[in-house]
């Protein structure tokens, strides 16, 4: 069916009821009239606007709808979570013979969740974030595009890093299957990267009322439970939705990522791409969402494949491992087994519980043989600045009447929304609000980007509660090094992932300072527990269960990229006046958004040098340890589960895992010398840089960021008063080697430049 034949189950929309939350700000259509109607009465009162309510209303609502969107336009899904339990607690209070009633218009909710795989493939093909960015801009197009003309009743919010979630107000069965198929049809428009290969999208569906349906399962909707209150009660109606669609979406991506392997050796086949070629992406981009699941190669997703009688067969075969890997990461949650009763089928849960029985879930005493200091984990609700923040001002709420009583609760809603709710550290948009802010003043200004190591291993050997621990003890610590640092800094979250940004208020040298700090209170803050360690400390729920046998403590690994302006100043200069010009004009953003921009390209292209290295050497510290050599001990599994986490950052697909074991195998003397090699070799590419398709901007930033890391280590080395020649040389070398690329990408450019004037001067 038509994309044009679809949309006409969406111009007549069903009667729709306006959300009681959103009726006083419906009012206005937009945060710029919302700030024009607080100007106009800020003017009106003068002095007396601060001691106004009204006014003080309208300045918060602004601050607010300022920062409920994300960059590609969609709703932060906070915004859902605050929309929702203001929705659902006033529906819960109202009682009958059952129970608590919810209305009816909230019963028939819908949502549509979908998934833009391979982002890391994107950012790393298309250079860091701007292709992935361009991804998701393209799934917020495309589902505005299915959408037709029914756009009221609709919402589309940020669910995660890189997944959207479409919410349906009121929609009828037939009109929702029809939108999932118009977008299901769409190929996403990556823009300035239609080069790249379009990344698969995944779908999964919830529908409110088996929300509810669980709810009861476990009396939430019950007064005489007791023990829950109606705003209790829709607190958990939203944390049991998202559970039970990251359960749901969890079993649809492995499903997605068999079909993405089953085209790769699909093109192998016709001819299209070599074996070779189709190994490295499985193993780079598939590989590790199939942990544990016995399609732990190409090899095997193949024999599957040629084995199964059938199509249906060797689907039905693929969804029951894809249920068996969603329990294994989701079995920790205390309502498990009823999202398994709403998703599974009798045979998948029959599947489910053979696998259950035959797990061993018995933790060897001596899995980790050295006695470590366990982090203590700090408060979910109040233990960092940011979290204590939100909790000062949510208590506030209700301390005050009448209209200064809504004041509070939209103060507290608008904290929220800058900040990331699992460390309460400021989010990416408030980093580059200050950031143009600081370059319009000319402030000194550096960047310290810093990478969570080893979030894989926390998230999918220790499980969520594990990973959630490891990013809110990694934001205790950057906070407690700018306190104790005499640096004037900030620390961000930058992305839902394990990205952090510090800005700092001074050149690279203060950054640097600052940096060191951060180690030194990282080297003592322990290593983050496993669940069970977690429940003792309070961390966790008692009803979590334990966390995976191949996982043992592990301390925080930050990896660290330093940037400064000035050095922006340089980069901007090697692209020419002309060419900024043109950059500005594409972008449509002032030139302060695109230093911002720049300034933080390049700290993030600066960390993976550090990454890259650190990471070799301490899994080959790991191999080399007694217990390793048994491949039956725990030990053995742990360090290969940590392997299989870290493909990507050791360059898997060109090489790197068999360097990797090669080295452990072979224990050279010259092993740091042969890593950092092999590390530059595969991130500088100086002439891989030079004649690629990457954009002018692009190039120069990586050029960038390998000259400023090159005589960063020379200083080091000089100030040591090294003696290590080779050492000198070889970086010597390297820093020659990007110095004149760096000449040749501006000569190519003026090259450029000087042809289309004489071409115009001609005409």
């Amino acid at each position: 069916m038509s994309i044009s034949a679809l949309n006409k189950f969406f111009e007549a929309p069903e009667e729709e009821s306006a959300d009681p939350a959103e009726a006083e700000s419906l009012r206005f259509s937009s945060s710029a009239e919302l700030a024009r109607e607080y100007a106009r009465r800020r003017n009106e009162l003068g002095e007396r606007a601060a001691d106004d309510p009204d006014c003080e209303l309208l300045r918060l609502r602004v601050e607010l709808a300022n920062a409920e969107y994300d960059p590609a336009g969609a709703l932060k899904f906070k915004s859902f979570v605050r929309k929702s339990r203001e929705l659902l607690k006033p529906a819960l209070e109202s009682e009958n013979d059952k129970g608590y009633r919810v209305a009816e218009p909230i019963e028939n909710r819908r949502y549509l969740i979908v998934s833009m795989g391979e982002l890391g493939r994107l950012n790393k093909e298309g250079h860091k974030q701007a292709a992935g960015d361009a991804g998701l801009e393209a799934v917020v197009r495309a589902v505005r595009e299915a959408l037709g003309d029914r756009r009221e009743g609709v919402s589309i919010y940020r669910y995660d890093s890189s997944e959207y979630m479409i919410e349906f107000t009121d929609i009828s069965e037939i009109n929702f299957v029809f939108f999932e198929e118009a977008l299901r049809g769409k190929k996403l428009d990556l823009g300035d990267f239609r080069h790249l290969e379009a990344p698969p999208l995944t779908f999964t569906r919830i529908d409110f009322a088996e929300v509810l349906d669980i709810m009861e399962s476990i009396n939430l909707t019950k007064p005489e439970r007791g023990e829950i209150d109606a705003h209790e009660a829709a607190v958990e109606s939203v944390t049991i939705l998202t559970r039970f669609a990251n359960y749901n979406l969890e079993r649809e991506k492995f499903v997605t990522r068999v079909k993405r392997a089953i085209e790769k050796l699909e093109a192998v086949k016709k001819g299209e791409i070599k074996r070779e070629k189709a190994e490295a992406f499985f193993a780079t981009y598939l590989k590790k969402g199939l942990y544990g699941s016995g399609l732990e190669s190409l090899e095997d997703i193949d024999d599957l494949w040629r084995d199964g009688r059938d199509l249906a067969d060797f689907e039905r075969s693929v969804e029951l491992m894809a249920a068996a890997a969603a329990k294994s990461r989701f079995a920790d949650d205390r309502w498990f087994q009823l999202y398994e009763r709403h998703l599974a089928s009798s045979l998948e849960r029959a599947y489910l519980k053979t696998v259950q029985t035959g797990e061993n879930s018995s933790r060897a005493a001596d899995f980790f043989s050295d006695d470590a200091d366990l982090a203590r984990i700090p408060n979910p609700h109040y233990g960092t600045q940011g979290l204590a923040i939100l909790s000062r001002k949510k208590e506030q709420i209700g301390r005050r009447t009448g209209k200064w009583a809504e004041v509070d609760r939209i103060a507290y809603e608008a904290e929220a929304m800058k900040r990331d709710v699992g460390t309460g550290l400021l989010e990416r948009g408030q980093l580059f609000e200050e950031l143009e802010a600081r370059i319009t003043l000319g402030q000194p200004t550096s960047l310290i980007f810093i990478d969570l190591g080893y979030p894989k291993y926390f998230n999918d050997a220790g499980r969520r509660a594990v990973g959630d621990a490891a990013l809110l003890k990694t934001a205790e610590v950057l906070e407690e090094a700018i306190i104790e640092s005499e640096v004037e800094a900030r620390a961000y979250r930058y992305s839902g992932g394990d990205e952090f940004v510090i800005l700092v208020e001074g050149d690279a040298a203060e950054a640097a300072a600052l940096k060191e700090d951060i180690e030194r209170i990282r080297a003592s803050a322990g290593r983050i527990p496993d669940l069970r360690s977690l429940r003792e400390q309070g961390y966790a729920p008692e009803s979590v269960g334990d966390s995976r046998p191949d996982y043992a403590p592990m301390e925080l690994v930050l990896n660290y990229g330093i940037s400064e302006l000035r050095a922006i100043d340089m980069l901007l200069s090697d692209l020419g006046e002309q060419r900024v010009g043109e950059m500005l004009d594409k972008s449509r953003r002032p030139l302060e958004a695109v230093k911002a921009d720049l300034l933080v390209k390049t700290a993030d292209a600066a960390v993976g040098y550090q990454k890259a290295t650190s990471r070799f050497c301490e899994l080959l510290e790991l191999m080399a340890r007694p217990g390793y050599a048994d491949e039956n001990s725990p030990e053995h599994k742990r360090v290969e589960s940590v392997i299989a986490a870290s493909l990507k950052a050791i360059f898997h697909e060109q090489g790197g895992e068999e360097a990797l074991r090669y080295w452990a195998a072979a224990r050279p003397e010259n092993q740091e010398e042969l890593i950092d090699r092999f590390v530059a070799d595969r991130l500088e590419k100086i002439d891989e840089i030079l004649s690629g398709e990457k954009e002018l901007v692009d190039k120069l930033v990586e050029i960038h960021a390998a000259r400023n890391r090159l005589i960063t280590e020379l200083e080091k080395l000089q100030e040591e008063n090294s003696e290590d020649k080779n050492k000198i040389e070889a970086l010597q070398a390297r820093l020659f080697a990007a110095e004149k690329a760096r000449q040749e990408i501006i000569e190519a450019r003026q090259n450029i430049v000087g042809t289309a004037v004489d071409k115009k001067n001609r005409m």
